[in-house]
């Protein structure tokens, strides 16, 4: 079925991300917020196909999801460039209004730096605010991105 883009906007243009480094399982653990209207219209600009995920919870568009977050999310850890082939897609959960994405990135050996250009939704509104949370070695980073700021460089 072919839905149209949506047409309700709200006021808000807002992500949140927070990466959290578990040590002893050297693993990244990535969940992202976004607004499911938002995405599903991102999703719908690039592939002229709008997800049913208001009144569909099923995995049929797990890939969208997917390769929107690899198209949009980049990760350096200690100068490394990590490919969007080494994130797991975990799971996705809706929550009312809104999505979260699940990506793990494993075989993490130590964190010194983290890089991270975020551009999600900056395609569709350019007052889009990425909110980024580091939980790295037993230390919390807060960083507010916008469209033309969009890396956050962290060092441990």
């Amino acid at each position: 079925m072919l839905l149209q883009p949506l047409s309700t906007k709200h006021p808000l243009h807002f992500s949140l991300t927070n990466i959290e480094y578990n040590q002893k399982n050297k693993c990244v653990s990535i969940a992202a917020k976004l607004f499911v209207k938002d995405l599903s219209e991102a999703v719908y600009k690039s592939t002229k196909q709008l997800p049913d995920i208001i009144t569909n919870n099923s995995d049929k568009y797990d890939a969208e999801w997917y390769k929107y977050f690899c198209e949009n999310f980049s990760v350096f850890i200690n100068d490394t460039k990590i490919k969007s082939c080494n994130f797991e897609f975990k799971r996705k959960k809706l929550n009312e209004d809104c999505i979260w994405l699940f990506i793990e990135l494993n075989r993490i050996n130590s964190i010194k730096k983290i890089v991270v250009k975020n551009t999600f939704l900056c395609s569709l509104f350019q007052d889009q605010t990425n909110l980024m949370i580091f939980d790295i070695n037993q230390s919390q980073q807060s960083f507010n991105l916008s469209c033309e700021h969009n890396m956050a460089i962290a060092e441990y």
